[in-house]
């Protein structure tokens, strides 16, 4: 079944209590009315029942993951695409440049450690296994409490926690493209052990994986990196994930959790770039014989250390440390003639060490208001070197060979130093009204150092950059009858533009005080409804966001525009059981932006704005422990530019649709999954192929693939 996940409000940010204080939840068996009762870990920071927050939250749970994974080719940018309203369909790459969540970009947490950088390389959603993860909350509109990077929403991802019986679990899985199943071989397994010993517990796993060659619905094979932006097929993935929690006291606990990431596309394969001399808009073509000494791929580690207490001061505390570091080596990529310094093929890699802190305090106070207040503090250090391939030697190739030449800087050092606080008030005012609150500080500092552009050979001075933001937010939820609630909230969110970005493509003799680095300001405004009425519930959310200083690329590698812009748009979710074993939903997601330009306004590029996005899906049990799941994902057309138009992400874009196949039995002591994604073998293009010029970007979208994986647990 494809459980449409839960939309409910939210625009504050609160205080998750102890964890082992929580009772697990089977949201796939409860009602909507039980739903609403139901405490979540919610990216407010606070225990919180679904009932009393004025927002839009998508709950994914661990069943979901597993049912999806392998139908999302265990990519969670591909998941969530599926499964949340309001967020654009995933391209099957590791890069979300082209998946917004509400036309902004989203603040993506891994249990409350912040996965995005200054220099926004769009690829927070891979610092994770799949398998890692116990549930996913998502944040649909800007939320005035979380601060820095929040302007569209927020991906909170929640690892997996500790079991009271020790239990030990295995998960071995395969996969074959049926269009071409030779060199698509790919292999999966998983090894886990939770338990709890006495006052400590632990939940330990690890992931090897190797994905094979990708082939589309004409049993072509897809380029492994087309975009350039990171591939996801001929992968080797390596995933270690532990916890670690001891409790001193009834009221107290530690806990401490790793996780290591590693995905590295070792590959012989490239993208031919003679595809690019074809005048009609062609797909593009794998080509063997790749020779490049060090593969693409990502690398991500994150430690965090947190202590809460459940009885301090009258009130709850939660303290947590963190350290991240983050590594991604893009493909090489062709610049072709630019202007001063001639013909560039080079590869960047972004490296990423960012160390914070977070603490939240609340408690009760009379008349039914509840306080919570806290602060956040983090550092950051970026940078963007840039080795340089021999352009001769490539050209006789053919495009297989990369001979590294030298290296330059492609973004200057960045250092960013964020200090905030915030206060929320809420107050039950009757049991049919409930109002929120409150304010957040938001103060940064940035360093740049000096810089001589790769693109355009321009000098740039750096310097130091302050900014403050004073942010608020503030919501209501109407509850007039048993069945039926109201909310309605706003919300103001807080964002840096890209820094290193607008840096690169700067004009010789700028500097960065005098280019356009004001933080981006977004105010939200939303309402909704939402109702149960016997066999069937659904939701309905209108939303409208604006900003006075968004930031549009009009083409690669030129200055960046600072100009006012709004969104709107709508999403809502239905959902069914007309009988027992039947359970049907569906859920639609359509938005719309435009942006000033020359005293008028015109449309954002298909960056920012997705086509409609529909999705329906039925799961159907005909004996006990024998589950059939169907997911149907449409994504419509959008075409809002003149023909011709050169500019970035103008190109129109056409519809698809996919639709997906999961079966699982209990076989043995275990569950046998069989996984069909796009069981139609319909042929399309994920939209950031669509809306990129060149044909040696144009990758197809994968065909027909059969998954079967066998789990158990001992």
């Amino acid at each position: 079944m494809v459980r449409l996940a839960i939309t409910v409000a939210v625009a504050t940010l609160v205080l998750v209590p102890p964890s082992w204080a929580q009772e697990p939840v089977d949201l796939e068996e409860m009602t909507l009315e039980e739903l609403m009762e139901v405490s979540i870990h919610t990216v407010t920071r606070r225990e919180e029942s679904l009932a009393h927050i004025p927002g839009s939250v998508t709950v994914i749970s661990r069943e979901q993951i597993d049912t999806w994974a392998a139908a999302s080719n265990y990519n969670l940018s591909d998941l969530l695409g599926k499964l949340v309203p309001g967020l654009s369909p995933g391209s099957q790459n590791s890069s979300t440049a082209a998946q917004t969540l509400r036309g902004r970009f989203m603040l993506v947490i891994i249990d409350r450690v912040p996965q995005s950088s200054l220099r926004n390389i769009q690829h927070d959603l891979v610092g994770i296994d799949l398998a890692a993860i116990e549930r996913i909350e998502v944040v649909r509109g800007t939320s005035a409490m979380f601060g820095e990077g929040a302007s569209g929403g927020i991906v909170n991802i929640i690892t997996r926690a500790p079991t009271e019986k020790r239990e030990l679990g295995t998960s071995v899985a395969g996969e074959l493209s049926l269009t071409h199943p030779s060199g698509s071989l790919g292999g999966r397994l998983v090894q886990s052990a939770r338990g709890t010993q006495g006052r400590a517990d632990y939940a330990v796993l690890g992931v090897l994986q190797r994905t094979g060659h990708f082939f589309d619905a004409h049993g072509d094979q897809i380029p492994p990196d087309p975009q350039g932006q990171g591939g996801i097929s001929d992968l080797d993935v390596l995933d270690l994930f532990g916890k670690l929690g001891f409790r001193p006291t009834d009221e107290q606990r530690w806990e401490g959790t790793i996780n290591y990431s590693s995905r590295d596309q070792d590959t012989d394969f490239t993208t031919d770039p003679s595809v690019n001399n074809v005048p009609q808009r062609v797909k593009s073509r794998a080509l063997e014989g790749l020779l490049l000494a060090k593969p693409s791929g990502t690398h991500n580690t994150l430690l965090s250390l947190v202590y809460e207490h459940a009885h301090l001061w009258g009130g709850t505390l939660r303290a947590q440390a963190y350290y991240r570091r983050h590594r991604t080596l893009f493909f090489p990529r062709d610049l072709g003639t630019q202007p001063i310094v001639g013909r560039r093929i080079i590869r960047t890699q972004h490296e990423t060490w960012k160390t914070g802190g977070r603490l939240d305090i609340e408690r009760p106070l009379p008349a039914r208001l509840h306080l919570h207040w806290g602060a956040d503090a983090y550092v950051e250090r970026t940078r963007q070197p840039a080795p340089l391939f021999d352009p001769a030697i490539f050209d006789a190739s053919g495009g297989l060979v990369f001979q590294e030449i030298g290296a330059r800087t492609f973004v200057p050092r960045l250092f960013v130093a964020n200090l905030a606080g915030f206060s929320q008030l809420g107050w039950s005012a009757a049991p049919w009204l409930s109002l929120r609150g409150g304010a957040r500080l938001e103060g940064t500092r940035v360093g740049v150092d000096d810089f001589t552009s790769l693109i355009n050979g321009a000098d740039v001075k750096g310097g130091t950059l302050s900014f403050t933001r004073l942010l608020f937010n503030a919501g209501l939820v109407v509850t007039p009858t048993e069945a039926l609630s109201l909310f309605a909230s706003f919300a103001q969110g807080y964002s840096l533009p890209d820094i290193g970005l607008i840096m690169r493509d700067a004009p010789a003799g700028s500097s960065v005080a005098s280019l356009n680095t004001s933080p981006q300001s977004v105010n939200m405004y939303e309402a909704g409804v939402r109702g149960a009425f016997g066999r069937v519930n659904g939701t309905l959310s209108l939303f409208y966001n604006s900003s006075d200083r968004g930031v549009t690329q009009l083409a690669a590698f030129q200055p960046v525009i600072r100009a006012a812009e709004r969104i709107y748009g709508l999403e809502a979710t239905m959902e069914a059981r007309p009988v027992e074993s039947l359970r049907l939903g569906t859920s639609v997601g359509w938005l719309e932006g435009k942006r000033e330009e020359n005293d008028g306004e015109t449309f954002l590029n298909g960056f920012r704005i997705p086509p409609l996005k529909w999705t329906s899906f039925a799961e159907y049990e005909p004996l006990p422990g024998w589950r059939n799941s169907l997911l149907v994902v449409y994504s419509g057309s959008r075409n809002r530019f003149p023909p011709g138009s050169t500019a970035l992400g103008t190109r129109p874009v056409t519809a698809f649709t996919t639709v997906d196949l999961v079966s699982s039995v209990e076989v043995g002591p275990g569950t046998l999954r069989v996984s069909v994604s796009n069981l139609l073998n319909s042929f399309s293009f994920p939209l950031h192929s669509q809306l990129l010029d060149a044909n040696a970007t144009n990758s197809a979208a994968r065909g027909a693939v059969v998954n079967a994986e066998y789990s158990i647990v001992y």
